[in-house]
């Protein structure tokens, strides 16, 4: 075979296996090879801060190093280092800008000048950069697919190509008569719509849209909470009409951030009614809690209105990816924290999750997090867990490090010893720290340690030389992971199509038999 032969046929198949540095490695080789894989190395930039927890296939990571001793001082100052660097070549060599597609900034911030010069790339699809504003006139040559608003007046600059409208931080909700006709024309030529923000944004956008017409979307984010003293009563009946104007057939994907903070409410489960009596047929589901309160009560009555939407939505048999998302607390001290209110949270989910017999896929970032804040359950993973010879070896330094250690409760203005929820959720807080952007953006998961102090002021005895630091971290992760086991093993059993398990960061994923990906330590026996 002829090196050009080469070039032009086998490169293009191998390239999309390879992640990223590969691909910079590959195209060091020689010119002809530089051309033909530099392409997919711009063409989906993801802004993240960090460095990845394994390479993406997809993503060019623009972050910093993966050494977890470096500082957050000096993680800020490669990343800085790398923009400029971006900043310089796109300038310098103008035919790579001509190679970008998306460009999503997650978690942090951008350069005002590498966001413009981005925002000038001919084929650009998608361009998620917060605080964009001033960007928008520039976009409207492009090829753009998915945009992020942070005004009404951008809607009037956006090309006819754009699918997705994404909803930011409103820095003003003015919009002139003129102009609103041709907004409200792209919003309802969108088949996706992402209202994840603040509550004045997301109310200042639907009352633009009144009176509602038919929107056919394909995938729809939505908030529904209830507040203290009902003062975001006219939020949640915008949202209801917004579903009740959607045509509930075409949707796909819906994410929907809910939460009620009193007690004897029942609203969600009347929103949880209303939406199965419409005839969904969703493929992909992400259900999100937002509460103000450390209670049990409270996640125990979100839970129930979760599971009561999973049995009775339309067409649940069909569901393929599942998403669910907590709010625990960071020091894991929730009230009635007891075994038996776990266990009836552990029961509902054991009910419902085997109706859907379609589930592939089950994201749950917050698993462990949300079970720290259950002493019996979490001394019993310290003290009873895991007898490998990684857990032997680690989880008995974990016990001193809890018993030599105290933390600050700011809510009590007290020192107080850790114990075991309180490491526990340090822990999971961290873990959960790896998942950046939106449930169905699907983005690699971020590269992130904890120091064993940072979090809650953590200190230890003045006599204990405590060694304790991020080299720590991974080991943790591994035991955790392998507390995980058991629920990855029983809900593969539940759930016989599952194949894709992500718990609090931890990935299992099913190749004949359950094995995690992402835990190096991690054995199935």
């Amino acid at each position: 075979m002829t090196s050009s032969l080469l070039f032009a046929r086998v490169l293009p198949l191998v390239v999309p296996f390879l992640g990223q540095q590969d691909k910079i490695d590959l195209a060091c080789t020689c010119y002809d090879v530089y051309r033909a894989v530099i392409p997919s190395v711009y063409q989906n930039l993801l802004f993240s801060g960090r460095s990845l927890l394994e390479p993406s296939l997809k993503w060019s990571n623009v972050g910093s190093l993966q050494n977890p001793f470096v500082s957050e001082k000096r993680h800020t100052q490669v990343y800085e280092l790398r923009q400029e660097l971006l900043f310089e070549t796109l300038t310098l060599n103008k035919e790579l800008l001509q190679c970008v597609e998306s460009v999503v900034v997650a978690g942090t911030q951008i350069s005002p000048d590498l966001a413009l010069l981005l925002s000038q790339a001919p084929n650009l699809k998608r361009f998620d950069v917060p605080n964009a504003q001033r960007l928008a006139s520039n976009l409207a040559s492009t090829s753009l697919a998915s945009v992020l608003i942070t005004d009404l007046e951008q809607l009037c600059h956006l090309p006819d190509t754009v699918t997705e409208i994404r909803l930011g931080v409103f820095d003003s909700d003015k919009i002139s008569v003129s102009d609103r006709a041709r907004a409200l024309a792209r919003v309802y030529a969108a088949s996706s719509l992402v209202l994840v923000s603040d509550e004045p944004s997301i109310c200042a956008f639907l009352k633009f849209l009144q009176p509602f017409a038919t929107l056919r979307l394909r995938s729809l984010s939505v908030v529904y909470y209830h507040g203290y003293n009902d003062y975001n009563q006219a939020a949640r009946l915008l949202v209801r009409q917004l579903l009740d104007h959607t045509d509930a057939a075409q949707l796909c994907r819906l994410e929907i951030t809910a939460g009620c903070d009193q007690m004897a409410c029942a609203c969600l489960n009347e929103f949880a009614a209303h939406l199965c009596s419409k005839p969904l047929h969703l493929k992909q589901l992400a259900l999100l809690q937002k509460t103000v309160h450390r209670d049990h009560n409270y996640t125990e009555k979100f839970d129930v209105a979760v599971t009561a939407l999973l049995k009775q939505l339309p067409n649940n048999t069909h569901l393929e990816q599942l998403y669910l998302r907590h709010s625990p607390p960071l020091d894991g001290m929730i009230v009635h924290g007891f075994e038996g209110n776990y266990i009836k949270r552990r029961n509902l989910y054991q009910e419902t999750l085997p109706l859907l017999t379609g589930l592939q896929k089950l994201v749950c970032p917050t698993f462990v997090w949300s079970l720290a804040g259950y002493e019996q359950l979490m001394s019993d993973l310290l003290w009873n867990g895991c007898s490998c010879p990684h857990c032997d070896s680690f989880l008995s330094l974990f016990d001193e490090f809890i018993m030599t250690h105290h933390f600050y409760d700011s809510s009590a203005g007290l020192e107080k010893d850790v114990i075991s929820p309180c490491f526990f959720s340090c822990a999971a807080a961290t873990l959960a720290a790896r998942f950046i952007g939106t449930p169905f953006d699907n983005l690699p998961l971020l590269n992130v340690s904890w120091n064993f102090h940072t979090l809650l002021s953590i200190d230890h005895d003045p006599t204990y030389d405590c060694r304790f630091n991020q080299g720590f971290f991974r080991p943790l992760a591994t035991c955790i992971s392998h507390f995980c086991s058991d629920y990855v093993d029983a809900l593969g059993r539940s759930n016989e199509n599952l194949v894709h398990i992500n718990l609090n960061g931890i990935v299992f994923q099913k190749n004949g038999k359950w094995g995690c990906t992402n835990e190096r330590a991690y054995q199935q026996s």
